[in-house]
């Protein structure tokens, strides 16, 4: 099996690899002008998708964008995922994103409109989650508790700037992953929990685990059933979600399949990737073979301060114990491989994903932290604290979510 792999910067490197390594064959275009060195000496890297398309017996988008070209990828009559013009509307307009999930017949977030010089305004800063619209992407969310927390936001936003302003329930936010085949969903769905702070140079981290009992996956991602039923769609899907006691309140809703979500996934995967992507894409996969453990993962990001960048000069900078051995629990993004070994190549922020399994988060961190030991880049920041996630993972038991 051929797989063709549609990148943007590079999320599909960590794959594209796996299906190698598995036996497959896959070839990787990245449009990004800047990524021009990302998975080279790790994938076929191909100069222009159009010509590689009729070799290809999967094509696989790892980020919304390639809608655009949705009939001439489908005109090949290949299995396709991750392609759809209907949902990338829908990633390029927020407001149809909210409206969509006011519809949805579940709770979904209170959500009002200001500029950032008016935050100050704000009456009863507490209860409210900040977020500044960054083009069509968003900035961290901040959750202000006083009138001094409004006046530093006010000035670290740019002049005049739109910020989402947004009543935040009581309770753990987190997120449902899954698969979508056309016609339902592929299950089990990966719940996702992190923390972090990249304004304060602290990256986030990740703590995934497959939901056996269906209960809050009937509550998120099968309200979307109806709606995905009417869009050309095969993919990953991602629904954010704050837990309170009683109810499941739906925030945001993604199309994509993300580097460290990738990791996560394929770290609890015990099955072939291309044989499920396949079969998913065809419409003919419903469930998949996964780990009961706990997954982390940990991205390494490049850095300078709070503000993560990839600067043209740090080009070639060395990837130090990166070795076969290793590769098993990293998956790679903005990296490239030579006879110097594995380096850090502009792409993106993200270097790579370092995960891991355990029977519990402590063990699932050691494992991390046994991985990150022997690694070692300049210029990068890591965050290996997972303790935000196991608080929302109890108050979710608390609440007798999972």
């Amino acid at each position: 099996m051929q797989v063709l792999c549609l990148s943007t910067s590079g999320e599909a490197v960590g794959v594209a690899r796996r299906i190698g390594v598995e036996g497959f064959q896959a070839r990787l275009f990245l449009s990004s002008p800047n990524a021009t060195a990302v998975g080279r000496g790790i994938v076929e890297r191909v100069g222009s998708w159009r010509p590689a398309l009729p070799e290809a017996d999967l094509i696989l988008c790892d980020a919304p964008g390639w809608g655009t070209y949705e009939k001439t990828l489908r005109g090949y009559g290949r299995p396709t995922l991750g392609c759809s013009a209907q949902t990338d509307q829908l990633t390029r307009h927020p407001r149809n994103r909210w409206q969509l999930l006011e519809t949805l017949g579940a709770p979904s977030v209170f959500r009002d409109t200001l500029e950032s010089h008016a935050l100050t305004e704000l009456s009863e800063p507490a209860g409210w989650g900040l977020r500044e619209v960054n083009g069509k992407y968003f900035s961290e969310t901040y959750y202000p508790v006083s009138a001094r927390d409004l006046e530093y936001l006010s000035s670290r936003m740019a002049p005049n700037s739109v910020v989402i302003a947004e009543k935040i329930p009581q309770g753990p936010v987190f997120q449902i992953q899954a698969f979508w085949n056309g016609r339902r969903w592929v299950l089990p769905a990966l719940l996702v929990l992190w923390s972090g702070s990249p304004s304060r140079g602290i990256p986030f981290s990740y703590l995934g685990k497959f939901l056996r009992t269906p209960k809050l996956f009937h509550r998120t991602l099968e309200a979307l059933t109806p709606f995905m039923k009417k869009v050309s769609y095969r993919g990953s899907v991602i629904l954010e979600c704050f837990a309170a006691k009683e109810e499941i309140v739906l925030r945001e809703l993604y199309f994509g399949f993300p580097g460290s979500y990738a990791a996560l996934f394929l770290n609890g995967l015990k099955e072939n990737i291309a044989d499920v992507f396949y079969e998913i894409a065809l419409g003919s996969r419903n469930s998949i073979d996964v780990t009961n453990d706990y997954i982390a993962a940990v991205p390494t990001i490049k850095a300078v301060g709070p503000i993560f960048y990839g600067a043209p000069e740090d080009e070639g900078i060395p990837i130090n114990g990166l070795v076969e051995e290793n590769l098993r629990h990293v998956y790679l993004q903005s990296v490239c491989h030579s006879s110097r070994g594995f380096e850090w190549t502009p792409g993106s922020s993200l270097v790579f994903t370092t995960a891991a399994r355990g029977r519990d988060v402590k063990e699932a961190t050691r494992r991390i932290s046994d991985t990150l030991s022997v690694l070692s880049v300049l210029r990068t920041v890591t965050n290996t604290n997972l303790v935000g996630c196991e608080e929302n993972l109890k108050a979710l038991k608390s609440m007798n979510w999972l």
